[in-house]
């Protein structure tokens, strides 16, 4: 069962990136003249304020984003941000960039108008693996490139296309990844940093 932080969202997206946040910091400010619309500032606890119970559609507002450690994971810091793509650009340009394994999940409710459940697969940067299930017109299930060893290959043959990636799922595969999201620690931190549009 998910942990009381998740079960508050309709719709949740969130990155993992095998770095430091010094290090990530310090990409980001060597290249203000690609990213100078936006500021950073340090923070010492991570509180989420980026939406309600869902992230806007489109980019007509301005983006907000958060960098954290976990109190319960030494090797990844997450990326959490008010788009409603988990700002895929932003982490795929970090991850190619600085040559590092990320990986970006989106959870959303079971009944959720924009039911979208996905998972990416960054390796040094490059696109490894790409899998989701979507609701358009009709369930959709989507998979790319080469399966990894955390996943469940039987889940993608349910008859159920809305099965076939779900929250539990995705619960599942973050266990296997140590990304420990059902425990309340995994969402708090004493080191963080904003990344926030200002024009």
């Amino acid at each position: 069962m998910l942990n009381m932080f998740i079960e508050n969202f309709q719709y949740y997206t969130f990155s993992c990136l095998k770095s430091n946040l010094e290090d990530v910091r310090d990409f980001l400010k060597s290249n203000n003249d690609r990213l100078k619309k936006y500021e950073i500032e340090s923070l010492t606890s991570f509180n989420f304020d980026l939406y309600d119970d869902r992230p806007k559609k489109g980019g007509a507002h301005l983006k907000k984003s958060y960098f954290f450690k976990p109190l319960i994971n030494d090797e990844y810091i997450v990326f959490v941000s008010n788009s409603a793509d988990g700002w895929e650009t932003l982490v795929n340009y970090i991850s190619s960039g600085m040559k590092i394994d990320s990986f970006s999940f989106i959870i959303s409710n079971a009944n959720d108008s924009n039911f979208l459940n996905s998972f990416v697969f960054r390796k040094e940067g490059g696109e490894i693996r790409r899998v989701y299930v979507i609701k358009d017109e009709k369930w959709i299930f989507h998979a790319e490139g080469d399966v990894q060893w955390f996943e469940d290959e039987k889940n993608y043959h349910l008859r159920s296309i809305k099965q076939r990636m779900n929250r539990d799922v995705i619960l599942e595969y973050c266990q296997k990844l140590d990304f420990r999201i059902s425990d309340d620690s995994f969402w708090k931190s004493n080191s963080s940093f904003s990344f926030v549009q200002v024009s």
